[in-house]
């Protein structure tokens, strides 16, 4: 995934669509048998072998537990998913927006990742996956419920829209309205990886919470039109921050920038923290860089799992730290 290059400052970073299925006939994944489980696998195997489009098939049992890891932070599978069975498995299309999870929570969960606000983009595209699967697996739906699913959070739609946004100005000045906001019109902000996690470096995700009562583009046209009013709300906040706070937000953005550039150990979470402040202080102008930095690429790349995966080495905390600062120090040499 690269940053996103829009006129909206970087705010809007990524939009994902996600669908979940299950196949006629068959229980749910938590009551499949064994040679079921590998009936399911087989049979979307089979179809998507047919496919025109280059997919590469990754069975969880067979890697190691750090591509598994690696896999949950590019967001290619759920966090859930590597523990959830031994045949879990999914497919990830070559251009790496578009994955397949098999056996996860449901039998299907497909995905489709894209950047910007492009949530009508990344339905289109995953509908016709979805399609494709379903003429050849036929997928389980009841004509008063929907598309039925494991957890009854997901009948209906079994859609999951979400919008991943950069929100430095609103974290500093607090979430807890805009939370609650959301949640009154049926929407949630989670963390980077969704469900049960915490915000890194001012991310988050703004997603629909509720799938029955509405149609797929009601529900994608709701949420793009919530996202471009946080946009609204972060650029006022930003605004009323460089104006009634310069000195502490300068403060924060020069600090963060002396961190990157001269640390010689840099956690995960601090480089996260750091790298956000740069890019509000190049947003605000308060900063100038001389060359585009990778900011929302060098947070995917630089996670514990991912880094080791890059080097081709195990490594231990204090390693990653050491290799994570020495990335940043080029990385601003060269950027500034």
């Amino acid at each position: 995934m690269n940053p996103i290059k829009d006129d909206k400052t970087h705010i809007i970073l990524t939009s994902r669509i996600r669908l979940a299925r299950n196949i006629t006939s068959y229980p749910f994944t938590d009551h499949l048998e064994k040679d079921q489980e590998e009936e399911i696998t087989k049979k979307v195997h089979q179809v998507v072998n047919s496919w025109p489009d280059t997919y590469t098939f990754y069975p969880l049992k067979q890697l190691p537990i750090l591509s598994h890891l690696h896999f949950v932070e590019q967001q290619w599978i759920s966090p859930g998913m590597a523990n959830r069975t031994q045949e879990a498995s999914f497919f990830l299309r070559e251009d790496k927006e578009v994955s397949l999870m098999v056996l996860e929570e449901d039998h299907l969960r497909l995905q489709c990742i894209l950047p910007g606000l492009a949530l009508k983009e990344s339905y289109q595209e995953l509908l016709k996956v979805e399609k494709a699967l379903d003429q050849q697996l036929n997928f389980a739906y009841d004509s008063t419920f929907g598309y039925l699913t494991a957890c009854p959070t997901n009948v209906g739609t079994g859609l999951r829209a979400s919008v991943m946004m950069h929100l430095p100005a609103l974290e500093i000045s607090g979430l807890k309205s805009l939370t609650q906001s959301l949640a009154k019109m049926g929407f949630v902000l989670r963390g980077f990886h969704g469900e049960g996690s915490k915000s890194v470096g001012g991310i988050y995700q703004v997603s629909n919470e509720q799938t029955l009562g509405y149609k797929e583009e009601d529900y994608i046209h709701r949420l793009e039109k919530i996202v471009m009013e946080i946009v609204a709300l972060e650029e006022e906040k930003r605004k009323d921050l460089h104006l009634n706070k310069k000195d502490e937000l300068e403060d924060k953005v020069f600090r963060s920038f002396g961190t990157l550039r001269y640390s010689r150990i840099l956690s995960y979470e601090e480089m996260c923290a750091c790298l956000s402040m740069i890019r509000l202080g190049i947003d605000l102008s308060i900063i100038k860089q001389e060359r585009e930095l990778q900011i929302y690429e060098t947070i995917f790349r630089l996670q514990n799992a991912s880094l080791q995966i890059q080097r081709q080495a195990r490594l231990d905390q204090k390693s990653r730290d050491i290799y994570r600062a020495t990335v940043c120090r080029r990385m601003m040499k060269e950027g500034f």
